[in-house]
């Protein structure tokens, strides 16, 4: 261990007596880790340590340390921070908050049949809602992953969903064409279509539940065509739209995380609005 410093030699003398050199006053406290002054290190010693670490770039590490380490003091030195500096001369101020960016959904290419009637939901490529009434039949369609709904009481099949695609046109199979010669034959069959308008209920728990705030309805018109209609806006829409009742019953409904979600309220039946006849002509 040092020997303290026992001495009061003055250095100088003026009108307030002797003045003591710093050299002459040791420090009595622990040993300090940071700063690496000991027990009995003079006064002209400790200050000589305290300036070279203040100087060293360990002091402004373990600052730096400290503040990142500490939620509060990082909050109170970002804080000072913002209140102190020109934000448009600091990259626009300190931000405290984390911005996470998720890739864009990609499109992939689906094959999608129905044995009887059945209502296929997707979220395309673009990721817009689209639609599709199948009856016996088979379509070709680009669709982001798990986003494909049925509905109806006929059997749906979903095949695919490995090439990558951003249009449905992308989907279809390349196929040859053999041309033979036939007799056509022609048949005249007739078609009644039985369509009524029907009344929307869209609530604001729809609307806010929501991924993009939408609200869709979707229904075959009087020309046997599906559509989809949006809602934005929560309320009564009587007699909204006109629809064929022989091939599919309106349903309301939005996504949820793109999970399709029915609405609150059905589309609820009101007065009748058409009664259309088509001749259909069928070579065989």
């Amino acid at each position: 261990m040092k020997n303290c410093i026992e001495t009061n030699n003055c250095i100088e003398t003026n009108d307030c007596g002797c003045k003591t050199s710093s050299n002459d006053v040791s420090y009595q406290g622990p040993n300090l880790s940071c700063t690496g002054i000991e027990t009995c290190d003079t006064l002209t010693v400790a200050i000589q340590k305290i300036n070279d670490y203040a100087c060293s770039i360990d002091m402004v590490e373990n600052i730096i340390t400290n503040i990142t380490n500490n939620i509060t003091l990082f909050q109170q030195f970002t804080t000072i921070v913002n209140q102190s500096v020109d934000c448009e001369t600091v990259l626009n101020c300190l931000e405290t908050t984390t911005t996470t960016t998720t890739a864009a959904p990609e499109g992939v290419c689906y094959e999608i049949s129905a044995e009887g009637e059945v209502e296929f939901f997707w979220l395309d490529a673009n990721n817009v809602p689209q639609y599709i009434l199948l009856i016996d039949a088979t379509a070709n369609i680009c669709a982001i992953v798990d986003t494909i709904a049925t509905t109806n009481s006929g059997t749906p099949t979903i095949t695919g969903g490995i090439s990558s695609c951003s249009t449905d046109g992308e989907c279809i199979p390349t196929t040859t064409t053999t041309t033979t010669e036939i007799i056509p034959t022609t048949t005249t069959t007739t078609t009644i279509c039985d369509c009524y308008f029907y009344d929307v209920n869209v609530t604001s728990g729809d609307i806010a539940a929501a991924d993009d705030g939408i609200v869709y309805a979707s229904f075959s018109n009087c020309n046997n065509d599906g559509v989809i209609k949006e809602y934005t806006v929560e309320g009564v829409y009587d007699d909204d739209f006109c629809a064929n009742v022989d091939l599919i019953t309106p349903d309301l409904y939005y996504y949820v995380e793109s999970v399709l979600t029915l609405a609150e309220n059905r589309p609820t039946q009101a007065g009748f609005c058409c009664n259309t006849t088509t001749t259909t002509t069928t070579i065989i």
